[in-house]
């Protein structure tokens, strides 16, 4: 009931606070506490040492671990990368010692004890978070709160008994813990899409103080009826649990987000960020006005469309054509092909009858075309170097969208290639040294990233025979080993061969027949040539 009445606050707390804009968070995590509980458990490494030295066989349990379930909301007030947030924590440290006893030798019970020592520590902090804006990403934060421990609900239930079974007092203690506290705690993120992720976080509470305890005298006790007593819940804690995120997209100074396609409202408006750069603000103009379609509403939209806007009231329309058509041509001879057609595409914009524009635009739209044609052909072949090379050139030429997404997939696709055939080369060097283990391993890299790579999985086989047969050949005795370091020999298989003469010595280093043999196959070694393994 305690603890039920504990979650309804939390929720009538979060039903107010997902109402809310943007910039939200969430964390449910679960996990342990270990707190001092000073004045608490040094009675209880008391009470055990005296009844002991009574004889009596004392069991009376310490409080100073328990289970930890926490609420967190915060408010993010920046993008993912290096934000601050505010945040309310609240956590429960379950304390319970359901019935803890210490008994007389015939085992009549001497004393006996409960309590529930639990406290919420509700605290008000910020955290610093160091992201990235990759999805799926590992982030970390660190932060500080500082709040308070309370609980309304402590209490202690303490029985003495004589050695005859006749009691001597029974007490009830109770009291509302309320004692200030302080934390400090970092942690790793791991998300998983946008808005949800897991963590894992560790930190350090400090949070003491007095407490004013009543005492309920249920039978013969003749002692104080009030008094204080030291709640120390100080300790380190960690947790695991679930992240959320609730935040509405196109906050300002955030990454460009929002619309139906927020990807393509992001190229759209890098595009006008570059025109505008550029002096080419009517192409800049028309990016930005694609981005706002898209992406409605979004403040660093309309922030950019203001500014080009801005400028092109001021514009001079024929200085300005001439100017640019030179800058093409020169662009256009250093064979600088994307901004010659940036250049031509703004003079075009400015003057749609300008005859040079528009012929050297139509060669640029035939040439982006004809590579990008070139480049599906060579990725198709596997050729992906050159294809990547066609994919930028018909990007530069064209400066469309499915150019710019092709050299995107193709460089992903060769970053993959350049660890592939890294791991490939790396088996084979290891399969010649004879560490087939390890080649195994690297030729498993390379089928994990692709998996229609024969020659790896061919080649994986093969280290997967030499380890069976080296693992046989470690259970075989060393007459055994020569002998079948003799056939191999005879039969021509020099490889076998020779391990099974390593064994041999490695075991026997004095065996004369083995030491010979090992001279003949690595005479034959010399004159054969190595196994066809070739690196890429």
């Amino acid at each position: 009931m305690r603890v039920g009445l504990f979650y309804v606050a939390i929720f009538l707390f979060l039903c107010g606070a997902l109402h809310a804009e943007q910039g939200f968070t969430l964390a449910v995590n679960c996990g342990a506490s270990v707190v001092k509980m000073t004045g608490y458990n040094d009675t209880i490494n008391s009470a055990n040492a005296y009844n002991t030295s009574l004889g009596i066989n004392s069991k009376l349990k310490k409080l100073d671990t328990g289970i930890s379930p926490e609420i967190i909301v915060g408010y993010d007030f920046a993008a993912p990368v290096e934000s601050l947030e505010v945040y309310l924590k609240n956590s429960l440290i379950l304390l319970n010692d359901s019935g803890s006893t210490a008994v007389w030798p015939d085992m009549v019970i001497a004393q006996s004890m409960k309590s529930d020592l639990s406290a919420i520590y509700t605290g008000l902090g910020a955290r610093f978070n160091f992201a990235s804006e990759n999805i799926p990403a590992l982030t970390g934060y660190a932060g500080a709160d500082a709040g308070l421990c309370h609980y309304y609900w402590n209490f202690i239930s303490e029985e003495t008994y004589k050695a005859n079974g006749d009691n001597l007092y029974k007490v009830r203690k109770e009291w509302q813990t309320a004692v200030p506290g302080i934390s400090a705690e970092a942690g790793i993120n791991w998300w998983l899409t946008g808005n949800m992720g897991i963590s894992i976080k560790g930190g350090y509470r400090l949070a003491a103080g007095k407490v004013m305890v009543k005492i309920i005298n249920i039978s013969g006790w003749t002692g104080a009826t009030e008094g204080e007593d030291y709640m120390d819940y100080s300790g380190f804690y960690w947790n695991a649990g679930l992240n959320f995120r609730f935040e509405q997209p196109a906050a300002s100074g955030q990454k460009v987000k929002g619309g139906q396609f927020p990807d393509i409202a992001l190229w759209l408006y890098n595009e006008a960020q570059d025109l505008y750069g550029e002096g080419l603000y009517r192409q800049a103009a028309q990016k930005i006005k694609e981005a706002q379609d898209t992406a409605p509403g979004n403040p660093q939209l309309e922030d950019l469309a203001d500014k080009i806007q801005s400028v092109l009231k001021t514009e001079v329309n024929a200085d300005n054509v001439k100017k640019l058509l030179k800058e093409a041509d020169e662009f256009k001879d250093k064979n600088d092909i994307k901004k010659a057609r940036m250049r031509y595409s703004e003079a075009g914009s400015m003057d749609p009858e300008n005859k040079q524009a528009k012929y050297n635009l139509d060669g640029f739209a035939v040439k982006a075309a004809e590579n990008y044609a070139m480049a599906v052909g060579l990725k198709n072949r596997g050729s992906l170097r050159e294809a990547l090379a066609a994919a930028k050139l018909a990007y530069d030429y064209g400066g469309n969208e499915d150019a710019w997404n092709l050299k995107n997939s193709l460089q992903a696709q060769l970053k993959n290639k350049k660890e592939q055939d890294r791991l490939y080369n790396e088996g084979v060097e290891q399969y010649q040294k004879g560490d087939y283990k390890n080649a195994a391993e690297s030729w498993a890299g390379v089928i994990s990233i692709d998996p229609d790579d024969r020659e790896a999985a061919a080649n994986l086989e093969k280290a997967k025979q030499k380890m069976a047969a080296e693992t046989g050949d470690e259970k075989t005795g060393v007459s055994s080993a020569l002998g079948e370091a003799k056939n191999a020999f005879n039969i021509g298989n020099i490889d076998e061969a020779g391990k099974k003469c390593e064994y041999v010595l490695r075991m026997d280093p004095g065996n004369t027949e083995a030491a010979q043999l090992e001279v003949k196959i690595k005479k034959l070694e010399e004159e054969n040539k190595k196994e066809d393994l070739n690196k890429r």
